[in-house]
């Protein structure tokens, strides 16, 4: 884990980490994410919705509700409907 990071340190953090992982999202407050949030991979970047409008505007998901709890049911709840959509589609 790493705190007090810099914006220009997170995005540097998130393209080196781009290098080992295949998939890389960016979950932040808003507050200066907007670098790091536009450099996570395959355009996933999740900003809190108390954040600034600038890291709102770049992300590709916002939470409305500070709790990142709920990141990770959203996530479940995402992986849930995928799996029901191609249903659907192999059925139709």
């Amino acid at each position: 884990m790493r705190v007090n990071i810099m914006p220009d340190e997170k995005a540097t953090i998130i393209a080196e980490l781009k290098e080992t992982y295949p998939v890389m999202a960016m979950l932040g407050d808003g507050v200066n994410d907007a670098p790091a949030l536009v450099t996570a991979d395959m355009d996933i970047g999740i900003a809190m919705g108390g954040g600034t409008d600038i890291a709102i505007d770049v992300a590709d998901g916002v939470s409305i509700k500070n709790d990142l709890s709920k990141f990770t049911y959203t996530h479940k709840l995402a992986k849930k409907l995928r799996r029901i959509v191609w249903q659907n589609i192999f059925l139709l």
